[in-house]
């Protein structure tokens, strides 16, 4: 009895286990849902707006060039009076990228919005899973009414943290920072690759849209250093700040989700974030954030994966985002020939490809663990695939190799 008393106390444990990783990865891919559908949201309205604009410009000025005519040596917009509403109607056509500020801005205060989401959600769940982190009384009193509405005390707990994080989010983001950090057990050294300065100028924008309807004051300009000329103008969030924002916030959303990972010290949920995650990251070209990942040290040095695809996914990452020399050089200083040789043959085959070597690439192919699947869908062949007469030759290689697979 005693022994089947022990038996199912391991199994509840393993099973509280999956339910943490379970908890994590869904947290995990909603914020990334997110964050994705946020950036498609914002390129898909700028780009509307862009090629809208374009057609209503050359339609004005094809029906300008048709009705000029010269009156009294004056060069003159005869509109004929059944032409008059169509004319009228172009010009307030053409006033639609006006609405560009309007959708820019909307993303950005969905994003900050993922900010703010992301941010409670780490602590929530840290605070939940471990029992040593301890929350101000002061900060979270509950009256005593208030407990009735609850039928257990895991969704009483729920409720008290919340109300917590409430009014964590009233005070200053420096203030945020500090209890953030404090939650986690780490300082600004170990966070130095998080720009926060560049967060905290985020989020004073958010509230200036959230709270006076993106109107510049000088309140804002005081707190930003932002240009005094642009006082009681409205606020407008560029492509190229809009982007910077953007990859902050996500590479904060995954460092804290990983750093969690570490903490709870779960070997799954890490396999599945350098495996899953990095991969979902490359397909959606956050180059910018994989690299960061790679280049924290305590990430790095608590991931379960493999040492060598943690290096390709960085070179590649670099070899994207424009820093081709940057590669070469890590490349040659971490991986001598003598050690690529002793590579699986599918690790061999992406050195050949961030090197650009086609010819060492078809070479090792054959013995490669890649299949057709693989060429179409991994980012690592993005460059490759360009090459029609390379994709023949690949394509014949892949296909009798998956042949040969299938009779197995």
């Amino acid at each position: 009895m005693a022994k089947k008393i022990k038996d199912n106390d391991k199994k509840t444990k393993k099973n509280i286990e999956e339910e943490k990783s379970l908890k994590l990865v869904i947290d995990t891919e909603n914020f990334l849902e997110n964050m994705f559908n946020i950036k498609n949201f914002f390129d898909i309205n700028l780009e509307f707006i862009k090629d809208r604009k374009k057609l209503k410009i050359t339609e004005l000025e094809t029906f300008v060039k048709t009705h000029t005519k010269k009156l009294n040596g004056k060069k003159i917009v005869a509109v004929p009076i059944d032409q008059d509403v169509r004319f009228t109607e172009m010009l307030k056509d053409i006033k639609i990228y006006e609405h560009k500020p309007l959708l820019s801005n909307s993303a950005f205060f969905i994003l900050m919005n993922n900010f703010e989401y992301i941010t409670k959600t780490v602590i929530r769940n840290l605070i939940i899973e471990n029992p040593k982190c301890t929350i101000d009384k002061k900060e979270c009193p509950i009256e005593f009414d208030e407990l009735f509405d609850f039928d257990n005390i895991s969704n009483l707990k729920k409720f008290i943290i919340d109300k917590y994080l409430e009014k964590m989010f009233y005070k200053s983001f420096s203030e945020q920072k500090k209890i953030l950090l404090k939650f986690f057990n780490v300082n600004d050294s170990d966070t130095s690759l998080i720009d926060f300065e560049l967060l905290n100028n985020a989020t004073r924008r958010r509230n200036l849209l959230a709270h006076n309807n993106g109107i510049i004051n000088k309140t804002f300009i005081q707190e930003t250093g932002a240009d005094a000329n642009l006082l009681d103008k409205k606020l407008d969030i560029t492509h190229d700040y809009f982007y910077k924002v953007y990859n902050e916030i996500l590479f904060f959303g995954l460092y804290f989700i990983i750093l969690s990972a570490i903490k709870f010290k779960n070997k799954f949920i890490n396999i599945y974030f350098m495996g899953h995650l990095i991969y979902n990251l490359l397909k959606e070209k956050a180059y910018y954030v994989i690299k960061k990942l790679y280049e924290s040290f305590e990430l790095r040095n608590n991931m379960f994966c493999e040492d060598v695809i943690l290096d390709i996914n960085y070179f590649l990452s670099l070899k994207f985002m424009g820093n081709k020399e940057e590669m070469y050089a890590k490349i040659s200083k971490k991986y001598t020939e003598f050690k690529l040789r002793d590579l699986k043959d599918h690790l061999r085959c992406a050195f050949a490809v961030l090197k650009d070597d086609k010819k060492e690439f078809l070479k090792i192919l054959p013995a490669s663990e890649f299949s057709v699947k693989d060429w179409y869908e991994f980012p690592l062949f993005n460059v490759f695939r360009e090459d029609k007469v390379l994709e023949k030759k690949v394509l014949s290689i892949l296909k009798k190799k998956d042949k040969k697979q299938n009779k197995k």
